[in-house]
This record gives structure tokens, sequence and C-alpha cells, in this order.
């Protein structure tokens, strides 16, 4: 289970990479308009995956600023 907590989004944007690249190139070369749902489907997951990067990225940066403040207090861990 911590496995799935700590790599689980990355898992998640692969797949959503995977389902966009596939779509696209089946899209290109079959020419069919069900590939389109598959390029649909993962371009909004990449967005997703990338939205819940930039807002993990701000909670990285502050819990490296709280760490900083502690240390500056004594509170080393």
């Amino acid at each position: 289970m911590r496995f799935l907590s700590t790599h689980g989004e990355t898992l998640l944007t692969a797949l959503a990479f995977l389902a966009c690249a596939y779509g696209c190139v089946y899209f290109v070369i079959v020419q069919r308009y069900g590939a389109a749902f598959y390029a649909l489907l993962g371009a909004i997951g990449l967005f997703g995956a990338l939205m819940n990067f930039l807002r993990n990225g701000d909670l990285l940066i502050r819990l490296r600023r709280m760490r900083e403040e502690q240390r500056a207090q004594g509170f080393d861990s």
C-alpha cells in the first residue's frame, strides 16, 4: 500500500501518457475516430497529472520552508 501512496501518481501519469500516445498513433495510422477518444482521454489525464504535480510542488516547497524554520529554531529532525 505504501508503494501506491508514493508512486501512484507517477503510475497514473505514465498510464495517461501511454493512452494519449496510443490514441494519437492509432488515429494517425488507422484514422478512425475511436482512437481520438483514447487521445482525448489521455490528454485529459495528462492535464490532471500536470495540475496535481504543480499543486504537490507547491506543497513540497512549503514543507521545505517549514523544515528550514524548524532547524533555525533548533528542532533538528
